[in-house]
């Protein structure tokens, strides 16, 4: 049986390792120490005498709620499951010992339960792989920088200056980050600045080498070109490096993650404001200065969203506030287009409340774990799901079968902001707003005298709820 515990410890280097026990879990020498302190657990042991191997362990029906603890401290967790019991020649179950397997690896950054992370925050996976500049004497240290969110399958990378890499991590709050071996010391320094508290993990420094990356890439993203996706190599090496590696830490420990992800984004600088350390901070736009947590900052007082998707896009959208005028006129139309329709906004207020979290649910789907209840509410979610459209389009002009009008000409900033108004909306909305007209993408001819409002790459859909 202690071979069979071994096996799993190899299986997963550095993590706690569940092992089950009839209707127990149980864990032995240090990792039941560990799991002894932070989980209040007492400490036994099968044998006595010096040499005795400590022994630490909860009932099985504990699981869910114990790896929330053991997450949230940072640990990664192997779960090692009886599989079946040893046949006899005759067909009949013999007694021996149990055949067991690790059937899940489970570490902060790839958590994709509910119930292991917070519905209104993001859970991101960043990898980061620190390189001194080509050709330069100076000592300037270009970063490549890739985070993933596993359970909604969002991959973007990106090459940044060392510099800026205290602001990434403080806009992403990663769960977790991954490095090579030899860099561990080097992306420690690098969080512990960034004043972020959470599990670095390294992995062999040969994940993070060009061919090795570009051949996981291959596989997790279907064969497609970089350059198609936005990447310029040379300057972009560093970020696809990253990405790959994130990649095989994902066929490492959750190979069914893999199909979650989509395509790869390159991340550019200018499509959103980019806020500093120290003003990220001061400001609490996320987080409230005394307690980090959500209640007392900007996005706590302001967050009247009816879903957990809504909660972690309004977190997005005040970590990161619009730059281009085009995507942020778009955004005011859409908000003012929901105010003066209060009555179809009230009704997508009712359709929304309790929906769940249909984008973790669908990666539970993904990843083979969801049970009967997440079926039935993702069948929930698609059953409303022509109510929402048909509500959307009383207020925002959804695509119908009238033919799309040209949008009146806009008001200035002023009166733009009179028409948000619950109380002057009914007498500023214009009547001869067709209920064709998008709220997403004006036509051309909106403003006179101004230019045409584009889309905007960085744009996202446009309300919160």
């Amino acid at each position: 049986m202690m071979q069979q515990f071994a096996a799993a410890k190899a299986r997963c280097p550095g993590g706690l390792v569940l092992f089950r026990m009839g209707d127990f879990y149980e864990l032995f020498g240090d990792d039941a120490r560990e799991a002894a302190r932070l989980l209040d657990l007492t400490l036994t042991s099968r044998d006595k005498g010096p040499d005795a191997v400590p022994m630490a362990g909860f009932p099985h029906h504990q699981l869910d709620a114990q790896l929330v603890r053991l997450v949230a401290a940072g640990r990664h967790v192997a779960i090692c499951e009886q599989i079946d019991g040893p046949a006899s020649t005759d067909g009949k179950p013999s007694k021996g010992l149990l055949r067991r397997e690790v059937t899940r690896i489970v570490t902060p950054g790839i958590a994709a339960d509910e119930s292991l992370l917070d519905p209104v925050r993001r859970n991101w996976l960043v990898a980061l792989l620190p390189r001194a500049l080509a050709g330069r004497d100076d000592g300037t240290v270009a970063v490549g920088i890739a985070w993933l969110d596993v359970a909604a399958g969002r991959f973007e990378a990106a090459v940044v200056d060392r510099e800026d890499v205290a602001d990434h991590l403080l806009r992403l709050e990663p769960a977790e980050v991954l490095c090579a071996e030899k860099d561990r010391d080097v992306v420690a320094r690098l969080v512990q600045e960034a004043g972020r508290s959470c599990a670095v993990t390294a992995r062999p420094d040969w994940w993070f080498e060009a061919a090795t990356a570009d051949a996981a890439l291959a596989r997790g993203l279907g064969g497609r070109r970089l350059e198609g996706l936005g990447f310029e190599l040379p300057a972009d090496r560093q970020a696809l490096d990253v990405a790959g590696a994130i990649i095989a830490y994902l066929e490492e420990n959750e190979p069914a993650a893999v199909a979650r992800i989509e395509t790869l984004a390159a991340w550019r600088p200018g499509h959103r404001m980019e806020i500093d350390e120290a003003s990220r901070r001061s400001l609490e736009l996320v987080r409230a200065l005394g307690t980090g947590r959500r209640e007392g900052s900007l996005a706590g007082v302001l967050d009247q969203t009816k879903t957990p998707m809504g909660g972690r896009r309004l977190g997005e959208w005040l970590a990161a506030p619009l730059v281009d005028k085009a995507a942020i006129d778009e955004r005011l139309d859409a908000v003012a287009a929901l105010v003066a329709e209060p009555l179809a906004a009230a009704r997508l207020v009712e359709l929304l409340t309790g929906i769940g979290d249909i984008e973790r649910l669908t990666g539970r789907v993904v990843t083979g774990r969801a049970g009967p209840r997440d079926l039935e509410r993702i069948g929930h979610a698609t059953t409303i799901l022509p109510d929402v459209a048909a509500a959307c389009s009383g207020c925002c002009g959804m695509p119908s079968t009238r033919a799309p009008t040209s949008r009146p000409a806009s008001r200035p900033r002023s009166a733009r902001a009179a028409r948000c108004s619950p109380a002057t909306a009914a007498s500023s909305a214009p009547a001869s707003t067709p209920a064709s007209t998008s709220c997403w993408s004006w036509p051309a001819a909106a403003r006179p005298g101004s230019p045409a409002i584009r889309p905007s790459r960085s744009s996202a859909p446009a309300s919160p709820r």
